[in-house]
């Protein structure tokens, strides 16, 4: 799959989930598909270069994970994904891979060799309407990769939710601020768990 997109974040408290969604059904999102769990793990080289890329604004930067729905990677489906961030849009590339294949290393042309170092796993709702698609993510928590035998063994978990907005790049900005008067931030999961768990990293 490889899929270009405009892509913007909304961070809320979870105090704030019941406003969020009420303001989703008043501009008539509907819910499309049933809650899932996400399981990921997510590579960068020894020295975070990924990490600071992104930290940064870089572009183009990528990130680069494997994927599940299932906390058991065993028992379902696996995708790899690289996910690059480019001046105007980003772009995801994401193929299945069979659990057996999985690398305990990966080699990028412009980053080197790509280790996995954490597990992340949130729920995920999906929404939609005629110009936008919804991720509403929450219940984000954090843990050190440790290995594929062990995978989610979670001691840190977010604060925050973020509701993220993908929509066409033939989409004009005046018409995304009009459907979404709420203000927009920067959130990566990934950062925030290289972040909240530096000390368990020895980073």
């Amino acid at each position: 799959m490889n899929d270009f997109r405009q892509e913007k974040k909304i961070i809320f408290e979870k105090k704030q989930l019941h406003f969020l969604i009420s303001f989703l059904k008043n501009n008539k999102f509907i819910k499309i598909y049933p809650d899932r769990k996400i399981f990921s793990i997510y590579y960068d080289t020894n020295s975070l270069k990924l990490y600071r890329d992104s930290e940064e604004g870089l572009a183009p930067r990528k990130k680069v994970r494997i994927r599940s729905y299932s906390k058991n990677f065993k028992d379902g489906k696996i995708y790899f994904e690289e996910k690059i961030t480019l001046f105007n849009n980003r772009k995801k590339i994401s193929k299945v891979i069979p659990f057996n294949k999985l690398p305990n290393r990966i080699f990028d042309k412009k980053y080197g060799f790509l280790y996995p170092k954490v597990s992340i796993s949130y729920t995920r709702t999906y929404y939609s309407n005629t110009k936008f698609r919804i991720t509403l993510d929450r219940k984000i928590n954090y843990s050190p990769f440790i290995s594929f035998d062990k995978l989610f063994k979670f001691n840190c978990a977010e604060n925050l939710n973020a509701l993220e907005i993908k929509y066409d790049d033939v989409i004009p900005e005046y018409i995304f601020q009009k459907h979404f008067n709420l203000k927009t931030a920067r959130f990566s999961k990934y950062c925030n768990a290289i972040s909240s768990l530096q000390k368990d990293l020895n980073y």
